[in-house]
């Protein structure tokens, strides 16, 4: 009875191992005569934009230097600084040191002090103008002179709520943003 019992035993470990071969020997198989294709090459997007107009050429767009389709926000930084690069102690304030006129539609200032511009902008594209002009009010610290940057910031448009959770807006229907 003994013997029997290892002699089944022998023959169950055996066919499990010819089973686990044939498993083997056909997936093999199959890869070396199946056409599986080339390998995918996955690139990263770029995002990214710049400000290439300044208000000494009169007015102050971003463009989107990326190669998708992104959505474009603005944060106006003033300063007085010197010849040096130093930032006074105390900003200039908006309608009383200086004064901003805003170009045309397409954006909106968000809760968090951003101005967004509402539509998408695809590849190579300029946003509308955000400011026209900027006039001094009152004159500089001795020393410093007035200085307005805009920093830009850039997010893909697709998936949209990637623009929604990051800067807390909301993508319309036909794709503009808004608060």
């Amino acid at each position: 009875m003994f013997k029997k019992a290892i002699k089944k035993s022998s023959v169950l470990i055996t066919a499990l191992i010819i089973l686990a071969l044939s498993a083997v020997g056909g997936t093999a198989a199959y890869l070396i005569t199946s056409d599986v294709g080339e390998n995918q090459i996955f690139e990263k997007p770029v995002i990214r934009c710049e400000v290439v107009d300044t208000l000494q050429q009169g007015s102050a767009i971003v463009r989107n230097t990326g190669d998708v389709d992104v959505y474009i926000r603005v944060a106006i930084v003033a300063n007085w600084k010197d010849a040096d690069g130093n930032v006074y102690a105390f900003a200039p304030k908006h309608n009383t040191d200086y004064a901003l006129t805003f170009g045309q539609s397409g954006w909106f200032m968000g809760s968090d002090g951003y101005y967004y511009y509402k539509n998408v902008l695809g590849a190579g594209l300029d946003t509308t103008a955000l400011i026209a002009d900027c006039r001094l009010l009152s004159a500089p610290p001795v020393g410093y002179s007035f200085s307005l940057e805009l920093l830009a910031d850039a997010i893909q448009s697709s998936p949209a709520n990637a623009v929604v959770e990051n800067w807390n807006v909301t993508v319309q229907n036909d794709g503009t943003i808004s608060k």
